[in-house]
């Protein structure tokens, strides 16, 4: 048993090495087996005393979530702080950009609007007095540095609320403002209405209210304001809150801040503000007279004759708010003429060097004695009536205009006021004291037009238009522009006077020469309507008018012709006004002035001797239409009214007219 034993255990390992090669070979023949790309990881043994994976056990505190409640409050707390810090920074560019803007505006008004151009130094025709002078304009333009920061910003902004307008204050007692016709000073050339008429309606500030304009109302408080610590200064009239006595020399900017303040207060109107501003004038009037006018080179003299002009206007006005026949109305319109005559009687004496002609004329109705009694002599008027020197006054303009020795600036004011004298008288009904003191101006005016003071150096006007200047002298030299503007002023003031007499001739016919006074009413109408278009070709094609182009601006330089500017386009707008008016009259004659002679069939041919003047409706469209040409281009004024009457007139004598033509053909 043994051997047969151990031949099997010998031959086992024989078998296992016959297997082994059979799988080597086996193996040798099949392909290798794929690695894996990725292998996932065997799960970790989990113990079943872990709480995780018993939902009904509690967390331990350290695996219990964290709650983090200072991030939220630090990122609004950051909001907020960007927030605040971006307000701030808009905050205060905001204010430093307003006060800019208001440092700019200031400064702009101070160094631009109310800036004096030295060429208008020494000009011999005093052209910088017929602007408006707020506290520097004797100092060549700007506010007085005496007034201190706060008064000259308070004037500043009274000239802004004035001339740049506020807004418009609603009042139950208040109206729109009225046109800037009515502030004119061409003696009412472009408004009213004809004599005889029924008046039409009036403005709010002719009628007693007040105009509620804030722009206005603005000045007026800033003005007050400024006259309050300009006399803290020792800025005033008269008597000061630094001396006991009247000063020897007038301070010329406390009448510019005064006559300021009136004239605003006369804008506004009503009865209390035209009080308020006739007290305003007669405190510049009397402070003027009790001041020496030996070392102003006339600007005192001149200045008593505006302001006594301007008292006489607004003592017109309160006349109107009277009732028609009443004692009070009478007393006004007495006191207006004898502020006129106040004013002009020294003046035209003066001019001709003569003192008989007073006779206490001043003394009666205006001067410094009435100082110390205005409210008396207000409430107690001189009996004598100024109407019987009217005549005196026109012997002295007759006088006056057969020796013109006035200076121009003088004979200019002198004029304009001749020119409301007599508008005045007219409404109030005295007709031949208007014709005598129209014909009078008319004398003196066309007297000036021939003096030297207006001929020397002769006027550059040709062919209705403006020539420049020859290569000796620039433009800014007053021996060129001053003439030719005081021609046209005179031009200006001859059309103005003219209409008025023709008017005034119309209404009362036995003041006429001839028989009829429409012929010499006509001729004298058709003389102003052509002075008028003279006056509005030349300046409105001149360089003073014209765009800044071309030979323009090298004639008028923007910064320096703006001043000019402003006289030479009051020029063209009391031109414009006077045209419309001579041209409305002259359509209304034709129309109605040839009664019913002019529309049968036989039209001019039927009509008799003396009636040659008569163009009928077809002379009238013709004027019509040429006032509506003189309307048309006006801003504001009375190119609102004006307008619409005249193509209403147009309209009317145009129909007639067709209405003639198809009669005619029948």
């Amino acid at each position: 048993m043994l051997p047969h034993r151990v031949v099997r255990g010998a031959l086992t390992p024989l078998r296992q090495i016959r297997t082994i090669r059979t799988s080597a070979r086996t193996l040798s023949a099949a392909p290798p087996p794929l690695r894996p790309t990725f292998t996932t990881p065997a799960p970790l043994p989990t113990s079943s005393s872990d709480p995780l994976d018993d939902p009904t056990k509690p967390l331990p505190p350290t695996d219990l979530p964290i709650e983090d409640y200072a991030s939220p409050l630090m990122h609004t707390a950051s909001s907020i702080g960007t927030f605040f810090r971006y307000a701030v920074y808009s905050s205060v560019g905001l204010v430093g950009l307003t006060l800019g803007a208001f440092a700019g505006v200031h400064l702009w008004v101070e160094h631009v609007e109310l800036a004096r151009p030295p060429q208008l130094v020494g000009d011999p025709h005093h052209w910088d007095e017929e602007l408006e002078g707020w506290s520097g304009g004797h100092r060549g333009g700007g506010t007085d540095p005496r007034l201190g920061l706060r008064a000259r910003m308070a004037v500043r902004s009274a000239w802004i609320g004035q001339s740049w307008g506020g807004g418009i204050a609603v009042s139950p007692t208040s109206g729109s403002p009225p046109s800037s016709s009515s502030n004119t000073n061409n003696g009412g050339g472009g408004g009213g209405t004809m004599i005889g008429s029924a008046p039409r309606s009036t403005a709010p500030g002719e009628s007693g209210r007040e105009v509620g304009d804030a722009g206005w109302q603005m000045a007026e408080g800033y003005l007050v304001y400024a006259l309050t610590r300009a006399a803290q200064k020792g800025i005033a009239l008269g008597f000061t809150s630094t001396s006991s006595s009247p000063s020897t020399s007038i301070d010329r900017a406390a009448v510019e801040l005064e006559s300021r303040l009136a004239g605003v207060r006369e804008r506004i109107g009503g009865r209390y503000k035209l009080e308020e501003a006739r007290a305003g004038w007669e405190r510049v009037y009397y402070a003027l007279s009790a001041s020496p006018s030996s070392t102003d080179d006339g600007w005192t003299h001149r200045e008593r004759i505006r302001a006594t002009r301007r008292l006489g206007e607004i003592a017109a006005r309160l006349a109107g708010l009277e009732p028609e026949g009443s004692h009070d109305r009478q007393v006004e319109q007495d006191r207006a003429i004898g502020w006129f005559m106040g004013g002009l009687l020294p003046a035209l004496t003066d001019a001709v060097g003569s003192t008989a002609a007073l006779e206490d004329v001043t003394t009666k109705h205006a001067g410094p004695k009435a100082s110390f009694f205005a409210f008396w002599s207000r409430s107690h008027p001189s009996p004598s009536s100024p109407i019987s020197e009217i005549s005196k006054l026109a012997l002295l303009v007759n006088q006056a205009a057969s020796l013109p020795s006035i200076d121009p600036a003088t004979a200019r004011t002198i004029l304009t006021s001749l020119s409301s004298l007599e508008t005045l008288l007219a409404r109030s009904r005295l007709l031949p004291s208007a014709s005598e003191i129209q014909r009078a101006s008319l004398t003196l005016s066309n007297a000036l037009h021939l003096s030297p003071p207006f001929l020397s150096p002769p006027p550059l006007l040709s062919s209705l238009s403006l020539s420049p200047p020859p290569p000796s002298l620039p433009w800014s030299s007053p021996q060129w522009v001053s003439p030719t503007l005081a021609q046209l002023v005179l031009l200006t003031r001859t059309s103005i006077l003219t209409t008025h007499l023709s008017e005034v001739l119309l209404a009362s016919p036995s003041l006429s020469s001839s028989s009829r006074p429409e012929p010499e009413a006509l001729q004298r109408l058709q003389g102003a309507i052509n002075d008028c278009d003279v006056i509005v070709s030349a300046l409105s094609a001149s360089p003073l008018l014209a765009p800044t182009t071309g030979l323009a601006r090298a004639w008028f330089p923007s910064s320096e012709r703006r001043d000019l500017q402003i006289v030479a386009r009051n020029v063209v707008r009391d031109a414009k006004l006077t045209g419309a008016m001579a041209a409305r009259l002259t359509a209304f004659v034709h129309e109605r002035g040839c009664g019913s002679l002019s529309k049968g069939k036989k039209g001019r041919k039927g009509m008799g001797k003396g009636m040659e003047w008569c163009g009928g409706d077809a002379s009238a469209e013709a004027f019509y239409a040429k006032a509506m040409e003189f309307s048309r281009e006006q801003e504001g004024g009375d190119g609102g009214s004006g307008f619409k009457e005249a193509e209403r007139g147009f309209r009317r004598a145009q129909k007639a007219v067709l209405e003639a033509e198809k009669g005619v053909a029948k």
